[in-house]
């Protein structure tokens, strides 16, 4: 049995200032606190936006916060984040890696689409890059259970939600379709959770540890107390997958 933890979206900014009157620092550390009593993880997954404004000192600080639980950490890149940033800090065997566990592949893509105008920010919206696609295809060439992960949204979301997805979504979709072992599909972004079956595939949104929003909500309106993070247990052919709460 297989137990990871997966967050999304902490949007720490630098030294800690609260972002949208939201103290997001404090509901980070709230998460780490739930994770270290239920230490038996197998391995933590981060699907983006850990910093807000890519600032050194976020990576710092969720690095350092994360090593004293003793279990193995594994990054993507989002929106927000400064990879250049994220690189000098973070294990490089840990960034964007792919990494197998028993009978399970999991394999960590880059989402993120540089702004050409402003080379120190990102797109809001993602692209796998021509070098990406490749590589997916070649690592999903494989007899393991895949679980791709990502920051961007690779299928439609739901209300207001419905914006700055995968712009080249189709082209990712084809490639799992032909690959009946790929199970899962994480993703952030949107911070919203949702879990959606598409053929042999779980497309599953992770939540967002900084602050939450929800489809039936007005646009960006924050949905206080919904922040959390997920909990995937595999056992065989079971997957089950739980949201904790961090308030």
């Amino acid at each position: 049995m297989l137990k990871i933890i997966l967050l999304s979206d902490l949007h720490i900014a630098d030294n800690g200032v609260e972002i949208w009157n939201t103290d997001t620092l404090s509901h980070f550390i709230s998460a780490k606190h739930i994770i270290e009593n239920d230490s038996d993880a197998d391995a933590i997954i981060i699907c983006g936006d850990i910093a807000d404004d890519g600032s050194l000192w976020a990576y710092k600080l969720v690095t350092s916060e994360l090593d004293q639980l003793k279990v193995p950490v594994y990054y993507v890149p989002g929106n927000h984040d400064s990879i250049d940033n994220m690189s000098a800090i973070v294990n490089p065997e840990s960034f964007l890696k792919s990494f197998v566990i028993d009978d399970w592949k999991f394999i960590l893509l880059n989402s993120v689409m540089p702004n050409p105008e402003t080379p120190l920010k990102n797109m809001a919206r993602g692209m796998l890059d021509t070098s990406t696609i490749y590589r997916l295809k070649v690592e999903l060439d494989t007899d393991y259970n895949i679980c791709v992960v990502m920051h961007h949204p690779p299928i439609e979301q739901e209300g207001w939600l419905n914006r700055k997805l995968l712009d080249n979504k189709d082209d990712f979709n084809s490639i799992i379709a032909e690959h009946q072992n790929v199970k899962l599909v994480f993703y952030g972004h949107t911070h919203f959770h949702s879990i959606r079956e598409i053929g042999h595939t779980k497309f599953i949104c992770v939540p967002s540890i900084g602050f939450a929003f929800d489809k039936d909500l007005p646009k960006f309106q924050i949905d206080n107390g919904k922040e959390g993070f997920l909990k995937l247990i595999l056992n065989g052919d079971d997957i089950d997958c739980t949201k904790f709460l961090i308030k």
